[in-house]
């Protein structure tokens, strides 16, 4: 396990604890815990943890700063800590906690004192690996990630985080931050500013918060997120534009799905292959024409706008009585009776409809005898 704490001014943290995990681990779980605004109690747990040998712990110091009344724990399995009473109180000078264990333990610190501009860097040595970090970050300058599943945190300074490879959660906080996902399945927050937020590899999601933001999935299918707008959003998947729920006007690049917020949205796909899920509210959901899509609306009123040229599409969760599906760019159906012919049941309770063009829309759930007049426009 990594912890960088960087604070912007003098300040201390109390009852501060660190959980302590080996090598061979397949999961570990990080939750978090306010201390105050600006500061994240991470706790880390596994179960059956266990490796032979010393653990040594480095805690080292890069300005003046001392931590006083530490603990240990871990039911008498974590013994012989090898440190002073106050473990460090110097500048430029490293010290090192032995474990002579074999499962899971904690250091608990009463008090970390940090001088303006300190940094402290916990990191495992002597053959022990930790992965999965937590990563608390204050102050405006490069945070590099691992090659584990990392949360990094950052504050209202300009951060550049990079979370390299591993499924990280990385939340810029407020400030014009650069979030780089790097390789696998990454989730990041912009916050408040405007934010560059780059997926990279990986099927990513994407949530970029206030402000005007640039919005790059990278390689692999990326969603971007509005599911938590406070107002209504239009997102436009195939001219890569985005307008969040607090006015600001998001730039895509290599988005494929998008989720809407819980108003009355308005989301239009590409002619490539999306996912399109309009949230709670009235929502407007575009096909794009083209590609193999999924669109549902969830709750709420919901229009679903069909093409000639839809490719497969799929309606997940149409309601008879109160969404409709606008067929009317659609040349081969021009009113019910039409709709009825092109209409077959898939012997599963769904209902597909030829399009025309050798596209087809389904409607998962509803059997043809379900469907009405007034559940379509033409």
């Amino acid at each position: 396990m990594s912890l960088i704490l960087i604070a912007e001014s003098a300040k201390s943290i109390t009852k501060f604890v660190i959980y302590l995990g080996y090598r061979g681990l397949n999961n570990l779980t990080a939750e978090f815990e306010k201390v105050r605004a600006d500061i994240v109690r991470v706790n880390i747990a596994a179960e059956s943890l266990s490796r032979s040998g010393a653990v040594t712990f480095d805690i080292h110091f890069y300005e003046n700063g001392s931590i006083s009344g530490y603990d240990t724990d871990g039911s008498g399995r974590v013994n012989s800590v090898v440190a002073p009473g106050v473990l460090f109180n110097d500048s430029g000078v490293n010290v090192r906690l032995s474990f002579n264990d074999t499962r899971l333990g904690s250091l608990d610190f009463g008090t970390i004192s940090i001088p303006a501009q300190y940094l402290e860097l916990l990191q495992g040595v002597g053959g022990a690996s930790f992965g999965n970090d937590t990563t608390v970050y204050s102050a405006g300058s490069t945070i590099e990630g691992t090659s584990g599943d990392d949360v990094i945190t950052g504050t209202a300074a300009n951060n550049t985080i990079n979370g390299g490879d591993g499924n990280d959660t990385i939340n810029g906080a407020p400030g014009a931050d650069t979030l780089n996902g790097g390789a696998d399945n990454d989730t990041i927050y912009g916050d408040a500013g405007d934010d560059t937020i780059n997926g990279d590899a990986g099927d990513d999601t994407l949530i970029g918060g206030t402000g005007d933001d640039a919005i790059n999935g990278g390689t692999g299918t990326d969603t971007v997120d509005y599911s938590s707008d406070g107002a209504a959003v239009v997102v436009d998947l195939e001219n890569q534009t985005a307008t969040d729920g607090s006015g600001g006007s998001d730039t895509l690049d290599s988005i494929e799905n998008a989720t809407g917020s819980d108003y009355d949205d308005q989301l239009t796909g590409s002619t490539g292959d999306n996912v399109l899920i309009g949230g709670a509210g009235n929502d407007t959901i575009d096909d794009g024409g083209g590609g193999t899509d999924t669109l549902t609306g969830d709750a709420g009123n919901d229009t679903f706008v069909i093409y000639d040229a839809s490719g497969s599409g799929t309606i997940t969760d149409f309601t008879i009585g109160s969404d409709i599906i606008d067929l009317s760019a659609v040349s081969a159906i021009g009113n019910f009776g039409q709709l009825q012919s092109a209409a077959t049941d898939d012997g599963s309770g769904n209902t597909v409809i030829d399009l025309g063009t050798g596209s087809t829309l389904t409607l998962t759930g509803i059997t043809e005898a379900d469907l009405n007049n007034s559940d379509f426009l033409f």
